[in-house]
């Protein structure tokens, strides 16, 4: 049997949303009836380490958040190592992924040497997009201003779009539209 990973919630960007991660987690999981059925959670909310990604993606802050989550990310890495597990981290924050801040988040966890696995959370949704829901016509986006300039959801969407026959498309094609859909076929 395969020892169980240490999941790690990298919180701090909307601390709420590392919270409703952690929830959602305890909520899923099959536990047998006991608290020690449980999956081990490390869950760091370091928002004030966490710098705005917004403020950062719209050219008002020159503090990257990649950096903040980095160390978060080492704290994660030591606690990982002292309970002999390996991890698999998650951020639970739109605007975390992207690719002007999250690309240089995996240069610093590479260049770090710390070799967990952090799953991208627009990616992992893009991808299940067509499995969950194949008849949708239409998937909503809350975000904030920093998401839609950085047009986050568009390609890892547009990807996952054109494997299953869908189209994305966004109204109006700026970087200041409010809502992002997935029109399909």
């Amino acid at each position: 049997m395969q020892a169980q990973k240490l999941i790690v919630i990298g919180g701090g960007g909307g601390p709420m949303a590392g919270v409703e991660l952690h929830k959602k987690i305890i909520q899923n999981t099959l536990n047998g009836g006991t608290d020690q059925g449980h999956l081990e959670v490390l869950h760091l909310s370091r928002s004030h380490d966490i710098a705005d990604r917004t403020a950062f993606l719209l050219g008002r802050s020159r503090v990257d958040p990649a950096e903040g989550m980095f160390r978060t990310m080492q704290i994660a890495a030591r606690a990982a190592e002292v309970a002999g597990k390996e991890a698999v981290a998650g951020i639970p924050c739109s605007t975390f992924h992207a690719p002007a801040i999250f690309t240089h988040f995996m240069q610093l966890m590479e260049a770090g040497g710390i070799g967990m696995k952090v799953v991208h959370m627009i990616e992992e949704t893009a991808g299940l997009i067509p499995q969950l829901a194949p008849n949708a016509r239409k998937i909503g986006v809350m975000s904030t201003a920093g998401t839609r300039a950085a047009r986050v959801y568009n390609e890892p969407w547009n990807r996952a779009a054109t494997r299953s026959s869908r189209c994305l498309r966004t109204w109006p094609p700026s970087s200041t539209t409010r809502s992002t859909t997935w029109n399909g076929a």
